[in-house]
């Protein structure tokens, strides 16, 4: 039982894209780094001339923005990862502390539910991500249409079939990489949703975790009271600064994701509305559509968990039987309560709050 588990499948794909921070890398990790970076640069490059042709054409011009904008996003993230890789790997290992290890051998149960629940949500975008890579690239075969995506040249001759697997794979690597460092987001903002519920039934069951130590005299009982609540502040100030540390080093790559999410939605919401609903097309279309609602959807309901767990942490604290102990236990919960007034919140560059406010607000649906 690690919280590692979260962060697993896609830290796998980027490894294997070998686009994952390492401290130290060797000759081969670099050339396979570059060969990634060098497929979605170029399929970018590829979709930004192609749009030169079409800025008379607002219908053609659209074939490539929408993808244009993904592509952009996903550079924007891989390049921003790469630039934090160091602080990005020290923020991991905020992972492995005593008080996150302990809380989660302490409470499975909460781990295994937020585990299950990521792990849907990793279904679910799996089948999106995958629907729209295998439409787009078999729409050429399955349709009249010459390329996966529009391009003013190589639309037959000899270096057909070669640009059209060029531009397939370099998607479907674009694909996979954008879905590796969303499912990386949400594993650990889920971290720290695991922490702050975890925290929440410390609190709540205060009583019973310290009476579990056996028969105890009043004296002893308030003492280890007073350690046991001295715990759960330590606690709080990990997360806190967890929190603060994945805002900080994801800032970014989340302003990014929620802003070019609305732009691809809309573009490729009015793209749909001209091509026959019955097409290959108009599928691959849709699986794009719902790829990116589940994007940003993904990203503000997870945020929004963090939000209203540390929320509860005020209540939690006046579940707890503060009314039986002494003034010192009060003023340690006072305290705490203090402190979680203002509730922990994910933003990108301190612009834009992981909500349901958000998602409701950003949905142009």
């Amino acid at each position: 039982m690690s919280l590692r588990d979260l962060i697993k499948f896609p830290s796998r794909i980027l490894q294997a894209t070998a686009l994952w921070p390492k401290s130290s890398v060797s000759s081969v990790y670099k050339l396979r780094t570059f060969f990634t970076l060098g497929l979605i640069l170029s399929l970018t490059l590829c979709l930004t001339y192609n749009a030169t042709f079409h800025f008379n054409d607002f219908i053609e011009l659209s074939e490539s923005l929408f993808m244009l904008i993904s592509l952009f996003n996903t550079l924007m993230k891989v390049f921003m990862l790469y630039l934090n890789g160091k602080a990005f790997l020290k923020f991991l290992s905020m992972i492995e502390r005593p008080s996150f290890r302990n809380s989660v051998r302490l409470y499975g149960s909460v781990f295994e539910d937020v585990k299950n629940m990521v792990a849907k949500v990793h279904r679910c975008y799996k089948i999106q991500v995958n629907g729209t890579v295998i439409f787009m690239s078999l729409c050429p075969a399955l349709e009249s249409k010459p390329l996966p995506m529009d391009f003013p040249h190589f639309n037959d001759g000899m270096l057909y079939y070669p640009f059209y697997v060029f531009e397939a794979v370099s998607l479907c690597v674009a694909a996979y990489c954008n879905m590796a460092l969303d499912l990386l987001t949400v594993g650990v903002i889920s971290v720290a949703t695991i922490q702050l519920r975890i925290l929440n039934r410390k609190l709540v069951d205060t009583e019973g975790n310290v009476e579990n130590s056996g028969n105890l005299s009043e004296k002893d009982l308030e003492q280890l009271t007073l350690g046991y609540l001295n715990e759960c502040c330590r606690h709080y100030s990990d997360i806190e600064e967890f929190v603060k540390c994945l805002s900080r080093v994801l800032s970014i790559n989340i302003f990014v994701q929620l802003g070019t999410s609305v732009v691809a939605i809309c573009n490729s919401g009015m793209l749909i509305l001209t091509v026959n609903p019955l097409s290959v097309e108009a599928v691959s279309l849709f699986f794009y559509i719902s790829t990116m609602l589940a994007q940003l959807g993904m990203y503000c309901w997870f945020g929004n968990f963090v939000y209203w767990e540390s929320l509860e942490v005020t209540t939690s604290c006046y579940m707890s039987p503060w009314y039986l102990r002494g003034t010192p236990i009060k003023k340690t919960l006072f305290m705490l309560m203090e402190r979680t007034k203002r509730p922990l919140q994910i933003k990108g560059i301190n612009f834009v709050t992981l909500s349901f406010n958000t998602f409701i607000a950003k949905n142009p649906t």
